[in-house]
């Protein structure tokens, strides 16, 4: 009954078997009950829970303090938030939750449940402590609130956190392994380095209240496709997006500098973009990610396949697809066998490059142009065949090793394959002894290539 406020120590030790608990008043209620000790509590025993004949998922906890061993062993917990308003909460409060989304202020970071979270805003308060969420294996979301100005040492050390929404003052806490999206809310700087080689990044939005971003903030970020920079930006540190082969789109809301294609200035922000846009408020993103995990860039005529961030190994480009950018899959070590539709008309530069596990490569008849260091050096291709619509193959479009390699197919004849323009270090096949010979395979027989 919600008029119990106190329950003494042991009143539930003998009762192993209690599968339900229901309580007719509110989790507010719930919450300020005093139970004296672990087994002063029903829910130890890991029954179900109800509140008004609902089981408990999620909680709303609004009072100023949450008593001790409150809502332990709550099994069916998944979700809870807990307001600004709580200013204590007792030993085991959140013991054994199964706990995903928690929306807390920092005063509850030691209380939650590490085991299942996967989700964690935090609201506010001033300081997260040390080691808070280390090695929480299933974190892959974070908010902290801009009233945050402490973080402890290895607060998120081990997460594989794909998603934040951070202050600067968090961006060295977070780790880079997973991250694919980032957004800052508050702070000035962006450290100097602070998120360089991070090859999962994707996005990057930064909130008006940044000004300036550090020397080689970004730069090698292998799979950034978009950045949005807020209005307060006035400088951007030397080389801070070098190495962003994939930042197809630059989406500038400052008028403080402007952003253009190709050029190397303003941290090289511009130098790969097929799209900038400044001081546009009507302008809506290109960018897209499908459920496969390719990242493809609209221009409204051609939807270029810009980056590949899935965790297949045999894959086919979408039928959508009309061209693959430059770098789209470079040094890919996922990537085993690829299939290109036909629909797919453009190869770019070393889109293929130095994908360390790729065997087998089918191009489609619609490609026309492979350009230089599309395949070059994956060492390990075994089969490749090239459809009959190729009219130009670049320099080192193809660098290939004799020992791994078995077979090149043409779609077309012999005489199309000669009419293809090309040099002879279009396709170039590492061999230990120049007696060794190999013969591309066309539909009305074998054409020598050494």
């Amino acid at each position: 009954e919600s008029s119990v406020k106190n329950i003494g120590r042991y009143a539930f030790a003998t009762y192993n078997a209690i599968e339900k608990v229901y309580y007719t008043g509110d989790i507010d209620g719930w919450v300020q009950i005093q139970f004296a000790d672990a087994n002063a509590n029903p829910l130890y025993r890991k029954p179900d829970f109800y509140i008004n004949n609902q089981l408990v998922t999620t909680a709303t906890i609004t009072v100023p303090v949450i008593n001790a061993y409150a809502l332990n062993n709550c099994k069916s917990l998944t979700s809870v938030v807990i307001a600004d308003s709580v200013t204590s909460i007792g030993e085991y409060a959140f013991s054994g939750c199964p706990i995903q989304t928690a929306t807390i202020p920092t005063l509850a970071c030691g209380s939650i449940s590490k085991t299942n979270l996967q989700k964690l805003v935090i609201t506010s308060g001033e300081n997260i402590p040390a080691n808070a969420f280390k090695n929480c294996s299933t974190l892959t979301s974070v908010t902290i609130a801009d009233s945050v100005t402490g973080i402890g040492a290895n607060a998120f050390s081990g997460c594989p956190i794909q998603t934040a929404t951070i202050p600067t003052l968090a961006c060295s806490f977070i780790p880079k392994t997973s991250l694919q999206t980032l957004a800052i809310t508050g702070g000035e700087s962006i450290a100097e380095n602070a998120f360089n080689d991070c090859d999962s990044l994707i996005t990057v939005t930064l909130g008006n209240s940044v000004t300036s971003i550090g020397a080689n903030a970004f730069n090698g970020c292998d799979n950034l496709t978009r950045v949005t920079l807020g209005n307060g930006v006035t400088g951007i540190g030397t080389d801070a997006f070098l190495r962003c082969f994939k930042l197809v789109e630059v989406i500038n809301r400052s008028s403080h500098i402007a952003v253009t294609k190709t050029e190397y200035e303003n941290g090289c922000i511009g130098c790969y973009a097929l799209s900038v846009s400044n001081c546009d408020d009507t302008y809506t993103t290109r960018v897209t990610t499908d459920t496969d995990g390719f990242v493809l860039y609209d221009d409204g005529t051609d939807k270029i396949v810009v980056a590949y961030i899935g965790t297949q190994t045999d894959i086919t480009l979408p039928a959508t697809a009309t061209k693959i950018y430059h770098n789209a899959f470079y040094a890919n070590d996922t990537i085993q066998s690829v299939a290109i539709p036909d629909s797919v008309t453009d190869i770019g530069y070393s889109a293929f490059a130095y994908c360390a596990n790729l065997t087998s490569v089918i191009i489609g008849d619609g490609v026309t142009i492979i350009q230089g260091n599309a395949f070059n050096a994956c060492h390990k291709l075994a089969r490749i065949t090239i459809g009959k619509g190729v009219k130009i193959i670049g320099t080192l479009a193809f660098g290939l090793d004799y020992e791994n390699l078995e077979s090149i197919t043409y779609n077309g004849t012999k005489a199309q394959w000669n009419a293809i323009s090309k040099s002879y270090d279009s396709i170039v096949i590492n061999r230990s002894s120049q007696d060794l010979h190999f013969y591309i395979t066309c539909t009305d027989g074998k054409i020598k290539l050494f």
